[in-house]
């Protein structure tokens, strides 16, 4: 699981506990400089979207733990650490309406795979232990993030935005201050466009 840090929008909090909320950072804005030529230049989440477009700055793989345990706790059976490896179809039998209850099949921007597909109705588990299983489903959410298993092995409709595939280079550090202490932009994040040759 990545261990990075994300900024989500307080949507996500609902139901959960206000302790909890009341103890993640609050996200105002970021702070980029992409040319030196300019500075730093600093985005207002609050000015954009009104009091409650802030984000928050969270852990990511402590923040995956509370919303899986959340669900939990809201009814939904949860399966820890198992991998989808494989999704089950039910066939249409005349132009996308399934002929068993009527349901429209799964949307997408090639209706012609999606009929010929069907409607999905069940998935094949596996775990690291080596059980596996079946489960069965009235609807699929894909939250399976890059590896897309429903558009990359089912529908292959996979689309890249091409002028986002750039090259950025990452990291976190250890020992690292706060940014802009003391006022409103405090703790958000900071992004820079280096400049230079590596030999």
């Amino acid at each position: 699981m990545d261990s990075g840090t994300r900024m989500v929008h307080p949507s996500s909090s609902t139901g959960l506990d206000p302790d909890i909320v009341r103890s993640i950072p609050l996200v105002l804005g970021w702070t980029v400089s992409l040319d030196t030529n300019v500075g730093m230049k600093d985005t207002d989440f609050i000015a954009a979207g009104g009091p409650d477009g802030y984000a928050w700055n969270v852990v990511r793989a402590q923040a995956d733990e509370l919303l899986f345990k959340h669900a939990a706790e809201c009814g939904a059976k949860m399966f820890d650490a198992t991998k989808v490896s494989a999704i089950e179809f039910e066939p249409h039998l005349h132009n996308g309406i399934n002929g068993t209850n009527g349901s429209a099949h799964i949307s997408g921007p090639e209706p012609s795979q999606t009929s010929t597909l069907g409607r999905p109705i069940s998935a094949t588990w596996t775990r690291k232990d080596g059980t596996s299983g079946s489960i069965t489903f009235k609807y699929l959410i894909d939250a399976t993030g890059r590896q897309g298993i429903v558009s990359t092995k089912y529908l292959k409709n996979r689309k890249f935005n091409q002028g986002l595939k750039n090259i950025a280079n990452w990291g976190y550090w250890k020992g690292g201050g706060v940014y802009a202490p003391g006022t409103p932009m405090e703790g958000s994040p900071y992004f820079e466009a280096l400049k230079g040759t590596h030999a």
